[in-house]
């Protein structure tokens, strides 16, 4: 084999391989079942003062008793069932503790 068909050869292996690592950096979305890592860290169940909440990785959640999607759009969680609730948030705690803000209404939420 020549000298330049081996190079050849290598060539477009190493440029397959590039290319499979550029078309694989797209596809993180489809790892975390759509989430945004924003929206990973809320997922799991918490414990509120009215009732539990769960909010599950496939982008739904059970809030106050009612179900809802969810997702963090412009930096605030908006839940959306019957009714749409937009809520600003704050994380403390590693993640521990999230506070949801509603107007001049705040609620605590700690991850069980």
């Amino acid at each position: 084999m020549k000298k330049s068909d081996k190079m050849k050869k290598i060539l477009v292996i190493f440029g397959t391989v590039l290319m499979l690592v550029v078309l694989m950096c797209g596809c993180t979305d489809n790892i975390t079942g759509g989430l945004s890592s924003e929206e990973q860290r809320f997922v799991g169940r918490w414990k509120t003062g009215i009732a539990d909440s769960i909010f599950r990785d496939d982008g739904t959640c059970t809030f106050g008793g009612s179900e809802y999607t969810f997702k963090v759009e412009e930096g605030a969680l908006v839940l959306t069932g019957e009714i749409t609730f937009i809520y600003d948030y704050v994380f403390s705690d590693n993640d521990n503790i999230v506070a949801l803000t509603q107007n001049d209404y705040t609620q605590t939420l700690v991850r069980q």
